[in-house]
Formats: C-alpha cells, sequence, structure tokens
C-alpha cells in the first residue's frame, strides 16, 4: 500500500518511475491499488525483475545473448533455471549495463515489492538505472520467505546495497481480522522463529471492532486432500446464504490458493465437474502459465485459482488455503504467506485451511473452527 501510494504520488509529480516484484500477478495488484492513488498507471512502468533485465538486453540490441542463456534448457529442470534466473542474468544484465547504459531508460524513481523473493544482486543492477538525485525503495517481509534468500541479505549486503541503519517497521496489521491476526503471530512464533521480521499486531482501534470473520481449518490426508478442497469452495458460497447474515458471497468472491501446481488442476477439474467455473494459473506450459498471470485479476466473475506463490502481496475478502506440505522453513513460510492474504471486510470474511500437513495439526486444532477427516 505505502509503494503504490509512492508511485502515485511520484507519477503526479511527473517523475518516470519503475515499480518492480517478482511475478506478474503482484504487478497486477500494485496497479489496481496506484489507480486508487489517482495515479495514472500508463505512466507508470510495472515489470518483473526478469522483465526487467530482457527490456535492458533488448535496448542495448543484445537481446541474442539472453535469449542464449535459455539454448537447451528443459521446463523441468529446475536447477538449471535457478541458476539462470538468479545468476546468469542479472550478471549479463549489470555487464551490460556498465558498457552500454546510456542505451537504457533510466528512472527518477525504482520502487521494489517483496524484496525478500530477490537477491541483492538484482539490486545492484537495478541501482545503475536510477536518474542522479532520484531514490529508490525497498518494501520486504522476510516471515514471507519462501525463496529461501533471506540469508543473502545481510547487514554487509544492505550497507553494500546503499543502506545505513535500520530498516522502516510497519508493525500494526490493517489487512487481517483480529482473530486471524493473533493467529499469524502465534505461527510464526511457533514455526518461523528464525525469521526478524517484525510479526503483525492487531492496531488498538481494530481491538474495539466487531470481528466479523470465519476462520475454519480442515485436517485431510494427501490423497483426499483436492476434494476436501473443492468441498470448501462450494461450502463457502453455499453456507453464506443461509446463515441467516448478510455477509452473502458468490462464487467470483473466493479465491482458493495452494502450495502445489498439481494440486491446483485436480482442484480446477473437480470444481468444472460441478459446473463451477474458475480462472486458474495451473497450465502445464509455463509460457501459458506466464500468460494466465498476467491475465489475472479479481474483477474476473469466476472463482480465481492460483499458487500461493503468485498471490503474495494480494489479499482478498474469501480464501480456501490447500496445504499439501509444511516439511522445510521454506514450506511453513508459504503457509504464513497464504493465511495472512485475507482481509477484513465489514460484511464479513471467511478463511478455510484445508492441510494435509501432519506437522500442522496441532496449530489447526487452536482455530476457532476445526474438523478432522480422513
Amino acid at each position: 500500500m505505502v509503494l503504490a501510494g509512492r508511485a502515485a504520488a511520484l507519477e503526479r509529480e511527473g517523475k518516470d518511475v519503475l515499480v518492480v516484484a517478482y511475478n506478474h500477478t503482484l504487478l497486477n495488484y500494485l496497479r489496481d491499488t496506484a489507480v486508487r492513488f489517482g495515479c495514472d498507471s500508463r505512466r507508470v512502468t510495472w515489470l518483473t525483475f526478469h522483465s526487467w533485465c530482457k527490456r535492458v538486453m533488448t535496448e542495448s540490441g543484445r537481446s541474442g545473448e539472453y535469449d542464449a542463456l535459455f539454448h537447451g534448457y528443459s521446463d523441468q529442470d529446475e536447477d538449471a533455471r535457478e541458476a539462470i534466473l538468479a545468476t546468469a542474468i542479472p550478471a549479463l544484465v549489470e555487464q551490460t549495463l556498465r558498457n552500454s547504459i546510456a542505451a537504457v531508460a533510466r528512472y527518477d524513481a525504482v520502487l521494489v515489492d517483496e524484496a525478500q523473493d530477490m537477491l541483492p544482486e538484482w539490486w545492484a543492477a537495478l541501482r545503475q538505472i536510477v536518474k542522479p538525485r532520484g531514490e529508490m525503495i525497498l518494501v520486504a517481509d522476510v516471515a514471507q520467505d519462501v525463496y529461501d534468500r533471506r540469508t543473502r541479505w545481510t547487514e554487509r549486503a544492505m550497507t553494500g546495497a546503499g543502506f545505513t541503519g535500520k530498516w522502516v517497521d510497519l508493525d500494526y496489521s490493517y489487512r487481517m481480522p483480529t482473530r486471524l491476526t493473533e493467529l499469524a503471530r502465534r505461527f510464526a512464533e511457533t514455526y518461523l522463529p528464525e525469521s526478524d521480521s517484525p510479526l503483525p499486531k492487531a492496531p488498538a482501534q481494530q481491538e474495539l471492532d466487531v470481528d466479523v470473520s470465519r476462520l475454519r481449518w480442515i485436517q485431510v490426508s494427501p490423497a483426499t486432500l483436492p476434494e476436501a478442497c473443492a468441498d470448501a469452495i462450494a461450502d463457502m458460497v453455499v453456507e453464506s446464504r443461509s446463515d441467516g447474515t448478510d455477509w452473502t458471497l458468490a462464487f467470483a468472491d473466493v479465491v482458493f490458493l495452494c502450495d502445489r501446481i498439481a494440486d491446483g488442476r485436480k482442484v480446477s477439474r473437480l470444481l468444472r465437474e460441478r459446473g463451477i467455473k474458475i480462472a486458474g494459473t495451473y497450465a502445464d506450459d509455463e509460457r501459458e502459465r506466464t500468460r494466465q498471470k498476467r491475465h489475472f485479476f479479481k474483477g474476473d466473475a469466476r472463482v480465481k485459482g492460483t499458487t500461493i506463490h503468485s498471490f503474495k502481496g494480494w489479499e482478498g475478502r474469501s480464501l480456501v488455503l490447500g496445504i499439501h506440505a509444511a516439511d522445510s522453513d521454506r514450506a511453513k513460510s508459504l503457509v504464513y504467506s497464504g493465511m495472512t492474504r485475507l482481509k477484513a471486510h465489514p460484511r464479513g470474511s471467511y478463511l478455510t485451511v484445508v492441510c494435509a500437513a501432519p506437522e500442522l495439526a496441532a496449530f489447526g486444532a487452536q482455530w476457532p473452527e476445526r474438523e478432522r477427516r480422513p
């Protein structure tokens, strides 16, 4: 919210602004949020880090070198993909900027969101395209470090990146319902003890409000996870229409998140078999998934389905969260990120966690509504 507001203020001053994030779906949300601050989003450049890298190579007339990095690359080789994205591309771009900076677009401000997903070397490359007397903003939450990169952001790395002193901390969560804020804090204290990120607290005035939220935890086996998620999506809408309140939901209000694309495909198929339409980002082909992410937006009239990775930074009033595994710090950070996407709403907010990870069963037992299924 701070970053989107700043982008809008700079755009109104006539500044050239670049907003950078790690995934395509988050850029859609940042753009929509900035518009609410009066921003003409067409006058701001919105790019993922690697899209910016490709643009730099194109502007420098060296796109062939960029494409050559992917020669012989297979979508199935995760180690090769990580090496290209994390190291090879940033190194090539930084070298190109040193030699061809005059050919590359430069900006009065570069604003980077979800920086815990990135590496210090990427920030070093971005620093080169800020105009003299320009500004940069870096926003991060290391409790949501789903790529195991927070250890790279050491004090020494921060100093080398041009920062001195402590981060500016935003201690209070104005998004989540009070009860979920307390549960999220408890989760982080129990399962993410190494995180040095400030944990969410409910602001004093919010504690006085009526917490109109429904929080449900369903513990299942891995084999029944997809069906239980499809059930939870349907139940969320049906129950909202029959509980005697005015909290009524439509399927278009519901977002389904999961930690594995394979589970997303299964849930999508089950929903379609029930006549429930879903706009998902679970395609087999990586290029098609990227296209789906670029067209992922809240205004779609269907259930929205994506991965927790792609929904980072977003928020929604009614979420179903499918958790397949929580057997590592990285997986637990992903669970935390998914839970904290819920937004408080005056007409009620809903979160159902369908969990197949036995490591989290004890935590689920602390939820207001909970059940265990085979």
